[in-house]
């Protein structure tokens, strides 16, 4: 997590809306420095993230070390994970942290490396890896989704509870009844 996510904290050296011509919103006040109070407002109780993890695998050495391969199998239960979650824009602030989640993380990792040649001076390695990681978000407090990121374009990546961290969430038009589902399409009169 952020640093100082605990703090309510104030600036007055950040222009609002981006724009440094002198027409942005500016926290002075006829000639009198001011200060911005940050969108993103002070946890008040935040415990830290737990993890719980079981993790089974081996490494075999192969032809006397001229190969090895290795397995892992993971299974990993996150609690209390911090997320910077939405507020109602009547408070004041956009957004604040709190222990907002429980995640799943299971996967599997393999790898084999080959060492066809080995030579005092030199030597040539060969490597393959292969990983898989599956998330799911098992509970979500306080709110449907979160952006994972609230700054940025659609589409966002989100946690939801029942998918995975980072799905995508994009926008879409109201439709009215009258416009084809699929655009480009033969049959539109």
């Amino acid at each position: 997590p952020l640093a100082y996510l605990t703090s309510n904290l104030y600036t007055g050296t950040v222009l609002l809306a981006g724009i440094s011509q002198g027409t942005g919103l500016s926290p002075s006040q006829g000639g009198f420095g001011g200060l911005y109070s940050a969108i993103t407002k002070g946890a008040e109780d935040l415990k830290p993230e737990r993890t719980k993890e079981t993790e089974i695998g081996f490494d075999v050495g192969l032809l006397r070390d001229k190969a090895d391969f290795s397995f892992t199998w993971y299974d990993g239960i996150s609690q209390d994970v911090i997320f910077l979650t939405p507020l109602s824009p009547s408070s004041g602030y956009y957004r604040q942290a709190q222990n907002a989640a429980k995640l799943q993380n299971r996967g599997l990792e393999m790898s084999l490396n080959l060492r066809p040649i080995t030579r005092t001076n030199y030597g040539w390695d060969v490597g393959l890896n292969w990983a898989q990681n599956k998330s799911e978000t098992l509970e979500l407090r306080g709110v449907d989704f979160i952006r994972l990121d609230p700054n940025n374009n659609p589409p966002f990546g989100i946690v939801q509870k029942g998918q995975p961290v980072g799905v995508l969430q994009g926008t879409g038009w109201a439709k009215c009844g009258v416009s084809p589902d699929v655009v480009g399409t033969a049959n539109i009169a």
